[in-house]
């Protein structure tokens, strides 16, 4: 099955041991594998937080839990310069809360340390991976609708560049025991897609989902929208339901607006600062979902402020969707995914007819998934 051009390389070495999607976002990293015991799907995230250096030190002196150094090359001699970065937990506040809404995160070394990371944290002993990364839709199209091969080549090349595991108890950078034997690159909102259109079957594979590809025979075109961090992601396209042509995406109508939930999140984090007279906010992307924040050692209903931050963010999302679909009524479905999905939910299932809208189980891991899916349809055919 050749659905869809990844800019994949070829694998080093022989077959990789094991297959990784890692969607990493600008707000959150969501990652998705196979058990390799069972084979069942497996899902997992973190913040996509890290922090420069050193902040933390056990009372016995041993380093900070998931710390690394990062290099410039992918081969460092011993004596190769490096820079400390740590993977920041849920919850935590950092003098240095670091910025990923930038142009070039995608090839950054905080990007880096978060997609090694995921393979670190998921590794048992020397692993070769092959993984899926993500970019955001107008990111991975360049001009014209061409993909982007140049970002996509950078890309892969950052991830490349050696990121070091460093030692607690040494405090020294030592070599991780995965390697990446094969990565590709996939474009969010399409992948997402292929979540809904396949499944694993139980013998093993995937397949299509004919429950879900059913009424494209009638009415062959779709929206997705993936409401992420710093994007939100609109892939409008067409697909005949029929396994043996691959979905069409129509890159003159499909963009990525600049608007996702990191910005309600800092929407929130302003208003909380306001209502409760304090100068620091404890994880304002937490807060936006679990609708409370602890102060003062206490935790705070902040309900009322997330509904209006959220608000403003769904009308921006709305309005965009509207210009794209009406109605709806000429589609076959309009899929929303992505965390900001989880978070407007309620105001989601009001703006078209419910059987247009189709929103998966846990719809912020839909293009770890949907990559998933599609490196294990890659690797062992579809049915």
């Amino acid at each position: 099955m050749t659905w869809a051009a990844t800019g994949g390389d070829a694998p080093v070495g022989g077959r990789p041991e094991r297959l990784l999607a890692i969607d990493d976002g600008h707000s959150e990293t969501k990652c998705a594998w196979l058990d390799p015991d069972g084979g069942a799907l497996c899902v997992s995230s973190f913040p996509s937080r890290t922090i420069r250096g050193y902040e933390e030190l056990d009372p016995s002196g041993r380093g900070a839990p998931n710390v690394y150094a990062t290099y410039d090359e992918e081969r460092p001699s011993d004596a190769g310069s490096y820079e400390m970065m740590m993977v920041v937990p849920r919850g935590r506040l950092s003098a240095d809360k670091g910025e990923n809404r930038t142009q070039d995160y995608p090839t950054s070394d905080r990007n880096r340390v978060l997609v090694h990371h995921a393979m670190h944290v998921l590794e048992a002993g020397a692993v070769d991976f092959t993984i899926g990364t993500t970019l955001p839709h107008s990111d991975w199209h360049g001009p014209g609708g061409r993909r982007n091969d140049a970002l996509i080549a950078a890309k892969k090349r950052s991830v490349r560049k050696a990121v070091h595991v460093f030692d607690r108890d040494e405090l020294r950078p030592v070599p991780a025991a995965h390697r990446v034997a094969e990565h590709a690159v996939y474009s969010e909102g399409t992948a997402a897609f292929f979540d809904a259109v396949l499944e694993f079957a139980p013998e093993g594979g995937v397949r299509v989902n004919q429950a879900f590809a059913e009424r494209f025979a009638a009415v062959n075109a779709f929206l997705v929208v993936d409401i992420g961090g710093k994007t939100t992601d609109l892939v409008y396209g067409s697909w005949s339901g029929d396994v043996a042509d691959p979905p069409m995406i129509n890159v003159a109508m499909s963009q990525s607006l600049d608007v996702g939930a990191l910005g309600a999140a800092d929407q929130l984090e302003h208003e909380i600062r306001k209502a409760f007279d304090v100068r620091g906010v404890v994880d304002r992307e937490a807060a936006l979902f679990a609708r409370e924040v602890p102060i003062f050692g206490k935790r705070r209903d902040v309900g009322a402020l997330c509904d209006a931050a959220g608000r403003k963010l769904f009308d921006r999302v709305r309005e965009a969707v509207r210009l794209h679909a009406g109605d709806g009524s000429h589609l076959a479905y309009v899929v929303f995914v992505g965390g900001g999905t989880e978070l407007l939910r309620g105001h989601i299932v009001e703006m078209f007819n419910a059987d247009l809208v189709h929103i998966p189980d846990e719809p912020r891991f839909a293009n770890a998934r949907g990559m998933l899916k599609m490196m294990e349809a890659e690797r062992g055919g579809a049915g």
